[in-house]
């Protein structure tokens, strides 16, 4: 079966030497498999439906089948099964962010709906005559809700009345609510609380016994945090899902809200009201920044616009001190400003500062040190972010890629590139040990090259129009090459050194090869540097074996012809070497015999299997070898047919079987379209056995017709 396989695989009249192998599909499932699928499924029954119009003697072959298509079947449930789980895992991430977004559009909505419905209230109170109220409506509609809330707070809270009337006419009351403060250990009620979320701060009160609620304290968005807090650690019970956690440098409150959407919704307002503030701190920092910068100069362009020659040196003294006053209180500021976006981890604007910085340098010195430190905390961050693994608050890729982006503009993009080549190569290597090694070496050899290749691929697209680093990228996929060599060598070069092995194993890589060099990366001196020694040992101990066994079928050979044990026998015999192109029936000489030898027979098996297995190897440096071990076979085959005296019928019929059917497929097989070297062979050291190179029947019958039509 294995020979027929192979010479499915390699016509040597309908496909060129570089195909061997078909690329690898996933083994189909079987298309009788209703059986198997029924509740009172009877293994007995179905084996002996399989075997009911089978012949005499195909009951083993036809088992065997019928395993490997149960094999096939079993894999491909077992792939589906997989494939299943993380696409149902998947779309369950999925769907839960969904919802979560689902929820939120809901709120909004419902706030959007209440709002509509207090705006056509106050409209049906109108009156239809006074059409310039009308207009006003929506606005008024607003002022009286915020309104409302101010109303409802003050006489629900005591002492709250200052802050409130402190707000500016722009902000508002984001949020306010009834929560359950929680004891922090045993997480038991200790009383109710209120809460009121304002754009820069968060007001706590908590409850007097008349149901009213007494102002206890105020936060600062920036000194606070607020965090979900997961079911087993919030005691259990009727808190399941709706604790959340405040952090208050150094105390930290649990609060129970009363509903899951509610809870959900002071995270996210809290949320959303600190990115606010920060972004609303980042802008005027920018404008103030801006102007200093604006102011210093014009400054400076005024005094270099003044004609030295007719102004005075004391308005030039005055000129120059303003600029300098002026731009040293520019600078001073800035390590004060990357400290506050140190401590709210906003890298890009603390780059932009550190950017700003060097453009002036070198003008205060005490400066110049701390923005130096500054910069070298604000690469340990980014290095850490491109360096960890994704997860425990590193960010995931985005943030990586920023990260190196950012690192490049602070003049480091040598270093970030090495640091992110690096971080790929970490992920690549775990990627190969998930890899299990089975007991298929070409499937092993495949998942390998597939994360080689994905890796690879994307690091050269990612640095496609970034020339000044294609030097490390492909220092990266070298090094990774050799990593992914290594790993063949043990896993299958080392532990399956077969010829058929060795040659698709090195086909795949090749075709890996030519795959990075249509991405600009040529490595295939590299897989030629580090596999030739490797493959060609091992084609060196199988070629060893290959002619120890040609020898014993020389010594052992008595020129008999061919004897098996039935008819059906025959046939099957016919069959196989059939399927390899290759005739025998013509050879026939009794229900159960063949006038071949048997030791030809198989010696012909073994050497067009070498010609098959060789020829994927003829186009790499091993092909000098390849050809060698050609010629050594065929020189030992062909010593074998020489030197018989007296010999009998089955040597005539077993060396014309060699030398018309087995030497051209072989030659037709390995070597290249016109291409000869087994016929000059023949002919240059053994033309005593060209006597023996006679027609078939078939050929014989063919001129007998031509000679009878003409």
């Amino acid at each position: 079966r294995s020979f027929r396989m192979i010479s499915e695989d390699r016509r040597p009249s309908a496909a060129p030497a570089t195909q061997v192998i078909a690329p690898a599909q996933p083994p189909p499932p079987p298309v009788e498999d209703d059986p198997l699928q029924t509740e009172n499924f009877d293994p007995a029954k179905f084996i002996n439906d399989k075997l009911k119009n089978v012949r005499m003697g195909d009951e083993a072959r036809k088992l065997q089948s019928i395993r490997g298509d149960l094999s096939s079947t079993n894999q491909a449930c077992g792939e589906m099964l997989k494939n299943n789980v993380f696409q149902n895992f998947q779309q369950f991430i999925d769907a839960a962010k969904e919802i979560s977004h689902v929820e939120q559009e809901v709120y909004q909505l419902s706030a959007l709906l209440t709002e509509q419905r207090t705006l056509i209230e106050s409209l049906m109170q109108m009156t239809t005559d006074d059409k310039a109220s009308i207009h006003t409506a929506s606005s008024s509609s607003t002022f009286n809700s915020a309104a409302n809330t101010m109303q409802q707070l003050l006489a629900k809270i005591d002492g709250i009345a200052p802050i409130l009337n402190s707000m500016k006419p722009s902000e508002k009351v984001l949020m306010h609510g009834e929560v359950t403060l929680l004891d922090p250990d045993t997480k038991q009620r200790r009383q109710r609380s209120y809460l009121v979320l304002l754009p820069d701060r968060l007001l706590v009160a908590a409850q007097t016994p008349p149901n009213k609620f007494s102002f206890e304290s105020s936060f600062n968005l920036n000194s606070i945090a607020a965090v979900n807090v997961k079911d087993r650690e919030s005691g259990g019970g009727d808190s399941a899902g709706l604790v959340m956690k405040l952090l208050v440098f150094p105390d930290q409150r649990y609060y129970r809200a009363d509903t899951v959407r509610v809870k959900q919704q002071w995270l996210d307002d809290i949320e959303a009201a600190k990115r606010a503030q920060l972004r609303e701190g980042g802008l005027q920092r920018q404008a103030t920044i801006r102007g200093r910068r604006r102011t210093v100069k014009e400054v400076a362009g005024s005094l270099s616009g003044l004609p030295s020659i007719r102004d005075s040196m004391l308005e030039e003294d005055e000129q120059q001190q303003e600029v300098d006053e002026s731009l040293l209180a520019y600078l001073a500021e800035l390590p004060a400003e990357l400290d506050v976006c140190l401590a709210h981890k906003n890298l890009d604007q603390a780059v932009e500062i550190i950017c700003e910085w060097k453009e002036q340098r070198g003008i205060d010195a005490a400066v110049d040190t701390q923005m130096a430190l500054r910069e070298i905390q604000v690469v340990k961050l980014l290095s850490d972010s491109v360096r960890l693994p994704v997860g425990g608050g590193h960010g995931g890729p985005k943030a990586m890629t920023r990260a190196r982006i950012m690192l490049a503009s602070l003049g480091r993009g040598t270093y970030a590139v090495d640091l992110y080549l690096q971080r790929r190569s970490t992920m690549l290597r775990n990627a190969y040990k998930d890899v299990t090694v089975t007991e298929e070496p070409l499937t092993h050899v495949r998942a390998l090259c597939a994360l080689y290749s994905t890796a690879a691929a994307d690091t050269l697209n990612e640095f496609g129009t970034q020339p000044e680093h294609f030097c490390q990228v492909l220092q990266f996929c070298s090094k990774e090459m050799s990593t992914l060599l290594t790993l063949v060598r043990k896993h299958v070069i080392e532990v399956v050194p077969t010829m058929g092995i060795l040659s698709r194993t090195w086909k795949i890589l090749a075709k890996v090869c030519d795959d990075m060099t249509a991405f600009g990366a040529q490595l295939t001196f590299e897989m030629h540097r580090l596999l030739t020694p490797a493959v060609s040992e091992a084609l060196e101990d199988n070629f060893a074996q290959l002619i120890h066994t040609f020898r014993l079928r020389v010594e052992e050979e008595r020129w008999r012809g061919t004897t098996v044990e039935s008819e059906a026998a025959l046939a099957r015999l016919c069959e196989e070497f059939s399927d390899l192109d290759l005739r025998v029936d013509w050879a026939i000489s009794g229900p159960t015999s063949l006038h071949i030898s048997n030791h030809i027979l198989e010696a012909s098996r073994q050497a067009l299997s070498l010609a098959v297995d060789l020829a994927g190897l003829r186009s790499s440096p091993l092909g000098g070898q390849c050809d060698d071990y050609m010629q050594q076979v065929w020189t030992e085959l062909l010593s074998c047919l020489t030197g018989v005296e007296n010999a009998p019928e089955s040597h005539a019929y077993s060396t014309n079987f060699v030398l018309t059917q087995v030497l051209p497929a072989c030659q037709g097989v390995y070597y290249y379209e016109g291409e000869e070297p087994l016929t000059r062979l023949l002919e240059e050291q053994f033309p005593e056995l060209l006597q023996f190179v006679l027609p078939t029947k078939e050929e014989s019958e063919e001129e007998e017709e031509e000679v009878a039509s003409c």
